[in-house]
């Protein structure tokens, strides 16, 4: 993630998971701000935990979690 986003080629959007220990992983996401600002930031990570905490509950993934068409 410390290299620069190749806006020429499109990419402006990455994600990785990194294993901290042998049961916990982080995700990290890296926006360029051209296609992502803080608002949009909150609004992913609001989701993807809400998907999170539901397949991990065994429960609905998509409860709580809003449509992107909702936020456009």
């Amino acid at each position: 993630f410390a290299r620069p986003m190749a806006l020429e080629s499109g990419e402006v959007f990455r994600a990785a998971f990194v294993r901290v220990e042998d049961d916990v992983c982080c995700l990290l996401v890296c926006a360029h701000h051209i296609c992502a600002d803080g608002r949009s930031m909150q609004i992913l990570r609001k989701d993807l935990m809400a998907f999170y905490h539901g397949k991990a509950n065994e429960g609905s993934a998509d409860a709580g979690v809003a449509q992107h068409t909702e936020h456009v």
